[in-house]
């Protein structure tokens, strides 16, 4: 089993879930800047956490870090390719 493969069969069970209910397809935002700040706004509007724009390149750093971090065996992935 190569690495990525339980990632990518979980994608495939998610969208295959999504199709079969007429849901709209997800996307996966490739841009982490966008995230993090769409996920700023989604936290600030449903009140759980308030994290200010001058916060918000320190949490994409946070995510830099971490990433950097992980086992290349883990971060290296044939579905990313795909």
């Amino acid at each position: 089993m190569r690495a990525g493969t339980f990632h990518k069969m979980a994608l495939n069970i998610v969208t295959q879930y999504r199709e079969d209910h007429h849901l709209k397809a997800f996307t996966l935002e490739p841009n982490r800047r966008r995230l993090v700040a769409a996920l700023a706004v989604q936290l600030r509007d449903s009140g759980d956490l308030k994290l200010e724009e001058w916060q918000l390149p320190r949490v994409e750093q946070e995510i830099g870090w971490a990433l950097s971090k992980a086992s290349p065996a883990r971060c290296t992935s044939r579905a990313h390719a795909d």
